[in-house]
């Protein structure tokens, strides 16, 4: 049994329990959260449903757009949003979560099968560098 808060192997070091109150005289960024690594492991998770769901149908390109395509492409749509420079300050100092289009084009650009479905190659905007990427599982 840990001692402390900060001797449990569920929290990153210097991490303060979710149940404490927030800082509000700081923005978030400085407080990363178990919710930003929510959009990656929900992608991963999901593109891999998807295809074990499908794996016996013979799923084709619908206007122009592969079932890869679309997998992505409705990720993305999720997570659209545009937000009034004054409400994304607000939110960038009281909300732990990333603004909606980081977290619609953060997830995506680690993976190599989002890549591989738009053709894209290393150098690419929405490719990371392998050695950049971020992988939880």
């Amino acid at each position: 049994m840990p001692k402390s808060a900060s001797d449990s192997p569920t929290l990153a070091p210097g991490r303060k329990p979710d149940r404490d109150k927030p800082d509000r005289d700081k923005p978030h960024h400085d407080k990363p959260g178990r919710d930003m690594t929510a959009s990656p492991e929900s992608l991963t998770v999901a593109y891999d449903a998807f295809h074990k769901a499908t794996e016996n149908m013979r799923l084709r390109p619908i206007n122009g757009m592969t079932p890869d395509q679309r997998f992505f492409a409705n990720w993305a749509v999720v997570w659209r949003r545009n937000f009034k420079p004054e409400e994304l300050k607000v939110r960038l100092n009281t909300d732990p979560h990333a603004p909606a289009n980081f977290r619609a084009i953060g997830a995506p650009s680690n993976m190599p099968n989002f890549a591989h479905a738009y053709e894209c190659v290393d150098g690419d905007k929405m490719v990371r560098p392998e050695a950049d990427r971020v992988v939880i599982w």
